[in-house]
């Protein structure tokens, strides 16, 4: 059996609040994706949900991560809200191009894209666990 390679990472690595307890507080903002991947292998860019990737950017992305680091991608919003992964071709299209400035090292091992489910579970008097909240939300 063959080994898996397991990618370890979190939503984003940005968060000046993630200070002192992940960044150390000698860390400038500028430098907190260098140090993030010194801790772990991989990270999900949701930058993409609002903003397309520079060449810049991805090229200031490679330059910060060692060669076998993954950046797990979230599909822009135009994808998943707006169209709702209906007639995307174009959108589609325009995305992937611009994630193509990634070094082919690091290509998303993952594009997310989170949508709002489309099945309904029931109302909390059906199923005590869900919170009004929940039923609130419609999910």
């Amino acid at each position: 059996m063959a080994a898996a390679n397991v990618h370890v990472g979190t939503s984003g690595w940005g968060y000046p609040s993630w200070k002192p307890e992940f960044y150390p507080k000698e860390v400038k903002t500028k430098d907190f994706l260098r140090y993030y991947a010194t801790k772990f292998n991989a990270v999900e860019v949701n930058y993409t949900f609002r903003r397309m990737v520079s060449e810049k950017a991805a090229a200031g992305w490679m330059q910060e991560t060692p060669p076998e680091f993954h950046f797990a991608i979230k599909a822009h919003q135009t994808i998943t809200h707006i169209r709702r992964l209906k007639n995307t071709e174009e959108s589609v299209k325009r995305f992937v191009e611009t994630l193509r400035t990634l070094d082919s090292t690091s290509w998303p091992s993952a594009v997310s894209a989170s949508t709002k489910p489309q099945v309904r579970f029931g109302t909390p008097a059906r199923f005590p666990g869900v919170t009004a909240a929940q039923a609130a939300l419609d999910i």
